[in-house]
């Protein structure tokens, strides 16, 4: 047995041989196993040589077992019930059969040296262990749609836990014109209810961001945030709001009588058999009480960076943080600019490095297995000191990696800078609209310690959600027109007669809305000791933007310019980017 284990190739001589990865790129990865201590095939697909699933399949051969492809895991129920809902929740493994004869079970893992997982699986569930490879990813889909199922199951069988949901919608769609025709229906116990129903069912169907509910002189306005625009109006007669935000609360878990102070509530909501953070703000204005409900994004997204769109320069500065693991990284951007889904991708690439991830934020969420979550809720007190308090608590466990998501700015100075500069890597969000190179000067020359700030910074990534035009409906604007826009917002256009621009004008594809959804941009700026240098000299933003653009970052107009080029985004975005 060892004689056999000891003439088992090498992964990278396995790769080589089968040209899947060069000499250069092996001997790359090799230094970066020895500075980081994670497994060479690990670091080889975060740097996008090769893919998981040929890791996986080299990893097969390696070892002399099968490797399935996604759409042959396909485990029965009855097999899947036999595991411990806490051991399948690791997300690590499938049960693929029983040989019940011989007390053998044949699960799917996708790294065959992860011998704690197999001895773990041996002693829970009292079989002897075979198994198969497939990508992690692929075990994670099975695993989630079984857990889906089973939760589905569960709820349908409580009676309890229906009666706190948003009942899905009976039928296919939900229209505007349902919603209002349901809001002239006579006021029953029911109506609340049955309103509030139709209006996030509604929201749910048209991927909306928020729901707006607005008192006006004489009416009842409510508006959804679609793809970053409010839109969508429906108008109603007054005297619906009080059951309207009345029932909010009651989801909420707010004071329904107070309705003469503002109130706001982080909680889950369900829509049918899902899940979703949301939050609610109440404020009563002179025509009523108003409110707007926001759903958040999830910690545990399952997007990778490059699902996201960030290009190949900024995804090798966030491994190469990751890979070092020290120092603090900021994500920022506007409100709504998929910050905390740029922070899932983090995770996965913590969850894949071996270490103690703790999360901290401020919506209630699940970041799946990866990290130990921790729901910090400061309405009840001092946000500062509660958040305070969070970070020294994960300090104290030992976190290799600390991901903070919506704390006060104040903590960054205060306790997340010396954390990250302990030999920690800490990644927090920012809520802010300046590109890169103004963030990190403006919060280094507003410091009351820069020296330390300058010496804790690693990585600051800016990103912003464009709209992204409809293609049914998308033509090319005329070059007089496309002329006055640019005068119309302060722009010279003589520096862009030679590109060609699209407008959407809306068509029942995009439900005349003129876009189609929001993609993501990225600038990141990695910050090496040619930036601290130039920090510390106090140097301007436009010269720290030139040194970061030499060394590979794109900012944030570049790339809306390419993508104005490829006709991806009309004038309008080009032209309020630019403005910004």
């Amino acid at each position: 047995m060892l004689s056999e284990f000891i003439q088992k190739k090498r992964i990278g001589t396995l790769l080589l041989e089968k040209k899947l990865v060069t000499q250069e790129q092996l001997e790359w990865a090799l230094i970066k196993q020895r500075e980081s201590k994670c497994m060479l095939g690990e670091i080889l697909v975060e740097a996008g040589f090769i893919s998981e699933d040929t890791l996986c399949k080299m990893l097969a051969l390696q070892f002399g077992v099968p490797f399935i492809s996604e759409s042959e895991i396909n485990p029965s129920d009855e097999l899947m019930a036999t595991v411990p809902e806490n051991l399948l929740k690791m997300k690590k493994f499938v049960p693929l059969k029983l040989d019940t004869a011989n007390d053998i079970l044949t699960i799917i893992i996708p790294d065959p040296n992860n011998f704690v997982l197999l001895d773990h699986v041996k002693n829970v569930l009292k079989y002897h262990v075979k198994y198969v490879l497939a990508s992690s990813k692929a075990i994670e889909r099975a695993v989630n749609a079984y857990l889906n199922k089973a939760s589905r199951d569960d709820r349908t069988s409580s009676p309890a836990a229906a009666a706190a949901r948003i009942e899905p919608a009976s039928r296919e769609k939900v229209s505007r014109r349902d919603i209002a025709a349901l809001s002239e229906k006579e006021q029953d116990e029911a109506y609340g209810v049955n309103l509030v129903n139709s209006i996030v069912n509604y929201a749910f169907q048209e991927k909306a961001q928020e729901v707006h509910f607005e008192p006006l002189d004489g009416s009842f306005r409510i508006r959804f945030r679609i793809h970053g625009l409010l839109r969508d109006d429906i108008v109603v007669a007054r005297g619906v709001e009080g059951q309207l935000v009345g029932r909010l609360k009651i989801l909420a878990g707010l004071d329904f009588s107070e309705k003469r102070k503002p109130q706001k509530a982080m909680f889950n909501l369900e829509q049918g058999f899902d899940s979703f953070s949301c939050s609610i703000a109440t404020l009563p204005g002179v025509n009523g009480e108003g409110a707007v409900l926001r759903f958040h994004g999830t910690l545990f997204d399952g997007k990778t960076l490059e699902d996201l769109g960030m290009d190949d320069p900024g995804r090798r500065m966030v491994r190469r943080f990751m890979m070092r693991n020290r120092g603090l990284a900021i994500v920022a951007g506007p409100h709504d600019s998929g910050k905390t889904v740029t922070m899932s991708a983090f995770l996965r690439v913590m969850d894949q490095a071996g270490r103690k991830n703790i999360v901290l934020q401020s919506c209630p969420g699940s970041t799946g297995t990866m990290a130990h979550h921790v729901q910090v809720d400061a309405s009840a007190g001092d946000a500062v000191s509660v958040w305070r308090t969070a970070v020294e608590a994960a300090s104290d466990l030992g976190v290799d990696t600390l991901l903070v998501d919506g704390s006060p700015y104040t903590l960054l100075e205060e306790s997340l800078v010396p954390i990250s500069r302990s030999g920690r890597g800490v990644v927090t969000s920012l809520a802010t609209g300046a590109s890169a190179a103004d963030l990190l000067h403006d919060i280094v020359s507003s410091s009351s310690r820069s020296a330390a700030l300058i010496s804790a910074l690693s990585l600051i990534i800016v990103e912003r959600l464009i709209p992204v035009a409809c293609s049914q409906c998308r033509k090319p604007l005329p070059a007089g027109a496309a002329r006055v826009v640019f005068e119309e917002g302060g722009l010279n256009p003589a520096p862009f007669n030679q590109m060609n621009f699209v407008e959407s004008k809306g068509c029942p594809a995009c439900s005349h809305r003129s876009v189609t959804g929001r993609k993501a941009i990225f600038e990141v700026l990695e910050v090496n000791d040619d930036i601290r240098e130039l920090l510390i000299r106090g140097a301007s933003p436009q010269e720290i933007r030139k040194k970061s653009s030499e060394r590979g970052m794109k900012t944030l107009k570049v790339q809306l310019l390419e993508k104005a080029r490829r006709q991806e985004a009309t004038l309008g975005t080009l032209v309020s980017g630019l403005v910004e």
